[in-house]
């Protein structure tokens, strides 16, 4: 079956695939046919949550969430962009 199709007769769907990415970083990109785009997603997730982990050598003080905040940056980015493709879906 069609996605488009799928996410215009079952609203809910967009729902599990919201959820999901929040679960499971980028995996709305796989359920969207995207799966190109999540691994690059994912692939700056690990960079830029790598670099900022290490700041924490030139910065001692720094909370838990701060040593990830690039990690983070790019999973509320892909959250945020999911749900655009979706509304776009739906929007056509």
């Amino acid at each position: 079956m069609n996605l488009n199709a799928l996410l215009k007769r079952n609203k809910q769907f967009r729902w599990i695939i919201l959820m999901l990415t929040i679960i499971v970083p980028c995996s709305g990109y796989v359920l969207l046919g995207r799966s190109a785009r999540g691994l690059m997603m994912l692939m700056w997730m690990f960079v830029l949550g790598y670099l900022t982990s290490h700041l924490t050598i030139y910065f001692s003080d720094l909370t838990s969430i701060t040593q990830y905040f690039g990690a983070v940056t790019v999973w509320i980015a892909s959250i945020l962009e999911i749900n655009h493709e979706i509304l776009k879906i739906l929007g056509s």
